[in-house]
């Protein structure tokens, strides 16, 4: 996930985010279980 966390690390240096609170990812999953994409949340402290 390397292109995902370069689009977090470039969010949070853009928005000049000081205080990350959490980073969690979160896979979906289509009717048979199998993953089929990532949600990351970030929380953080504007």
């Amino acid at each position: 996930m390397n292109w995902l966390d370069e689009m977090v690390n470039t969010f949070i240096a853009t928005n000049k985010i000081k205080d990350v609170i959490s980073v969690s990812d979160s896979p979906t999953t289509d009717d048979k279980g199998e993953t089929i994409g990532l949600i990351r949340v970030l929380c953080y402290e504007a």
